[in-house]
């Protein structure tokens, strides 16, 4: 009886584990299209009407948007440049790389969920010495 009632456990843990890693993921990719989208397009309207410093609003953007792209988009983004794909937008090459960014850093966050689990679980199972 214990087993089966393990065996569910796991099974809602895991269930939760993916859950947390695909809504992860999702919010990770749509915040990186949207921030990098918004930046590019301040930038353009910005280098059309004339600016000559960036106001202190594409600042932060453009902070948040560097944030977003760690750990790979912005190293592969730029290996794709050095390659000869210079559009972002009108090369395919170039869609799949946040899709990717943001699996590996869902996969980070789930990881270190785990990890903090399985540290805190063996620390409540800890016998006094």
């Amino acid at each position: 009886m214990t087993a089966i009632k393990r065996d569910r456990g796991t099974l809602r843990t895991t269930q939760k584990r993916w859950i947390v890693f695909s809504l992860v993921a999702v919010i990770h990719c749509v915040l990186t299209f949207v921030f990098t989208l918004w930046s590019m397009g301040w930038q353009m309207v910005l280098l059309d009407t004339g600016g000559s410093a960036a106001p202190t609003g594409l600042k932060i953007i453009g902070t948040i948007d560097l944030l977003l792209t760690l750990p790979v988009l912005l190293p592969l983004a730029r290996l794709a440049v050095y390659l000869g794909f210079p559009d972002p937008v009108n090369d395919p090459i170039y869609w799949p790389v946040p899709i990717i960014n943001s699996l590996l850093v869902a996969y980070a966050v789930t990881a270190t969920m785990r990890w903090y689990a399985v540290r805190r679980e063996a620390f409540e199972h800890r016998s006094p010495s």
